[in-house]
């Protein structure tokens, strides 16, 4: 179906917060987008991993801008900054266990 990387950054970027987790890669085989399943699986990984979120695409990839805007938005109810520079966009949020949110 796909899989997804989920790294623990050691040393922010000179004048960035930390983050506890970056979303280093993420794939869903092509059969099965656009039903629900990354959408889903993302969540599943937020709440597992619950605390200070970064997630960076490139501009280029319209297509995983888009989605991250979707699934960031949608899970934190709007509540997370976005930024581009240098040709990447990063969102940054924080994720809490389902029960909580």
């Amino acid at each position: 179906m796909g899989f997804a990387l989920v790294t623990r950054p050691q040393i922010p970027a000179a004048g960035e917060p930390a983050a506890d987790y970056r979303m280093s890669e993420f794939f869903v085989r092509k059969q099965h987008r656009r039903v629900g399943t990354g959408r889903d699986a993302a969540t599943l990984i937020f709440d597992r991993f619950a605390g200070d979120w970064l997630i960076v695409e490139y501009l280029r990839n319209p297509g995983a801008v888009a989605f991250w805007r979707r699934v960031v938005a949608g899970y934190c109810g709007g509540s997370y900054t976005e930024r581009s520079r240098h040709g990447e966009v990063q969102q940054r949020f924080k994720s809490r266990p389902s029960a909580q949110r």
